[in-house]
């Protein structure tokens, strides 16, 4: 019983990780592609790289890439990627 706890602790304390990432990627401005990304990009840097690869891919693999093909510009992408970091570190 106790392991089911834990490992549904787990799973709910990895979507919080994948959503406070979103959330700092909304709250610089990011699109719908940019969210989508920075979710799936914080997934596979999390498998890939654990920790470190969690932020980076939030960062590079997600909302940056995301918001480049939903027509942002790349200075605004950059800030809401970085945005998105911050707000998996819970920086407001």
């Amino acid at each position: 019983m106790t392991i089911i706890a834990l490992g549904l602790a787990v799973v709910a304390v990895q979507i919080f990780e994948y959503l406070a990432g979103a959330y700092g990627a909304k709250r610089y401005g990011s699109s719908r592609w940019g969210i989508y990304g920075a979710v799936i990009g914080g997934m596979v840097g999390a498998v890939l790289f654990n920790i470190p690869g969690l932020m980076i891919g939030i960062f590079a693999r997600g909302a940056v890439p995301g918001l480049l093909f939903a027509g942002k510009g790349m200075r605004q992408s950059l800030e809401i990627g970085w945005g998105g970091v911050l707000g998996f570190l819970g920086v407001r």
